[in-house]
């Protein structure tokens, strides 16, 4: 999908995804991707359309890039490495929010070797100052957290990034808030304990990056579906000026989480609380982009699953796994596997930040054994990448795989091929793209969710999901 967004039935998307597939010879999915992506094209062309697809009403639509897209001098082994790093790291940093265990408030952090960052696989951008020429910024799209911040002047140590620093003194309509300001009250950690006047902020990741500066109000703008410039005042996000980590072709990070300091709670109102995206396939080119929507979208064939509310950590976007199907029967595990405890421990939460779905042990070991019975390719050792079920496809022609489906509270979902293997190598070997969980928490990936439509309707407290078709054949390029 691009950046014409859902243009098409439900049905026809999975049909699509499908033939595009199987017409494309394995030794060339992720390779070739122009190929891959003219057939889906053609494909899209000879297709019925819907009457109503479009966007409803006067919505804002974002392209998101993924971010290893513009590393164009990665492997494909690379990619999937980093990929599978980053997922983890995700897992380590939820469950350091969960417990309480980030890193103590520092007022003056030293920053010395940078870490890489375990933040989000997509980019977004945003425009912040005054009229008529805001200043553009791209970053992170993080649903697993709150605060938006980028990186501002005087900047005592900063991380290189693509665009010019945020300017506070260029902009006459950027203020500091104070310690009565309502978002600085909201912020996990600030210096008003400390007497200052201004808000200042600290925040901590999972993978010690650190953010920290002080919290501004500005005016933010972004661009609706109709091609026109909307701006917002006084929107609140941080200043950074001392940050630790490498955020790679980044300018910040704008958190998309439940709490009130995120962008879609700040601008909620104005979009009837409803967000959406349609994520790119892993192997998607650099000029293909995920559309985010803020606002309403007009989609056929959508089904909604409730959220889950975890009071130890109300930003994440938990849901209820009720089971999981593999070759068309349950899959056996223990019961409470995807239950959150009295202290706020397990669950299952949806992100379009972590690649690779977490699992926990109980239900990801059985996982793999029923797929290991009813799958006969050859074995392939993916140790060296973090995966423990490759198989070589080299040699296969229209390999195939058993069904997986991931049952929520009101809805299942019927994972294509694609998202249950990725290839790894360029000698056709394709790994199960689900990992074993080192918690009791799980984490349901971008790789899973690619090609569907996921609706985030905070209104209604509920996820929605569309694209996928339970029984639909999951096959393999």
């Amino acid at each position: 999908m691009g950046s014409k967004g859902v243009r098409m039935q439900l049905f026809a998307v999975a049909v699509i995804l499908q033939l595009a597939i199987q017409a494309v010879p394995s030794a060339s999915l992720g390779l070739d991707d122009s190929a891959y992506w003219a057939k889906v094209d053609n494909m899209k062309e000879a297709l019925p359309q819907s009457v109503d697809d479009e966007p409803s009403g006067d919505s804002i639509q974002v392209e998101m890039l993924h971010f290893q897209h513009a590393m164009e001098n990665l492997s494909i082994t690379e990619r999937v490495q980093m990929a599978v790093k980053r997922s983890v790291e995700r897992l380590n940093y939820f469950h350091s929010r969960i417990t309480k265990q980030d890193a103590p408030y520092q007022t003056a952090a030293t920053f010395s070797s940078p870490v890489y960052s375990n933040q989000g696989s997509y980019l977004m951008s945003i425009q912040l100052g005054s009229p008529p020429s805001p200043v553009k910024f791209v970053a992170i799209a993080d649903t697993g957290s709150d605060l938006v911040w980028i990186q501002g002047m005087p900047c005592t140590n900063c991380f290189q990034q693509p665009d010019p620093m945020y300017d506070p003194s260029r902009s006459p309509t950027a203020q500091k808030t104070t310690c009565s300001d309502n978002l600085c009250k909201a912020l996990p950690r600030n210096s008003c304990n400390q007497n200052t006047a201004n808000c200042q902020y600290y925040y901590a990741y999972g993978d010690q990056s650190t953010t920290q500066g002080d919290f501004y109000r500005d005016i933010v703008t972004l661009t609706s579906t109709q091609n026109v410039p909307r701006q917002f005042y006084n929107f609140g996000f941080g200043v950074g000026h001392n940050n630790k980590g490498t955020f790679q072709d980044t300018d910040g990070l704008v958190g998309l989480g439940q709490g009130p300091l995120s962008l879609v709670s700040q601008l909620g109102s104005n979009f009837d609380n409803v967000f959406s995206y349609c994520l790119t396939d892993f192997y998607s080119s650099s000029s293909k982009t995920s559309p985010l929507y803020l606002g309403s979208v007009s989609v056929q064939g959508i089904q909604y699953t409730p959220l889950v509310t975890n009071n130890a950590n109300p930003t994440f976007y938990y849901v209820d796994v009720r089971g999981i199907q593999v070759g068309g029967q349950p899959l056996q595990y223990p019961s409470g596997t995807f239950a959150i405890d009295s202290s706020g421990n397990g669950g299952f939460i949806l992100d379009s930040g972590t690649t690779v779905t977490q699992l926990p042990q109980g239900a990801y070991k059985p996982l793999v054994s029923t797929l290991e019975s009813l799958i006969n390719y050859p074995r392939v050792d993916g140790s060296r990448i973090g995966f423990d079920l490759c198989y070589d496809l080299s040699g296969t022609q229209n390999p195939s795989v058993p069904s997986v489906v991931f049952q929520f509270q009101g809805v299942n979902l019927d994972l294509p091929g694609n998202n249950i293997f990725l290839q790894v190598d360029n000698a056709g070997t394709f790994c199960l793209a689900i990992q074993g969980s080192s918690f009791s928490l799980g984490i349901y990936g971008n790789v899973q969710q690619q090609n569907f439509q996921v609706v985030h309707d905070r209104a209604n407290r509920r996820i929605g999901n569309a694209g996928g078709i339970e029984g639909f054949a999951s096959s393999l390029p």
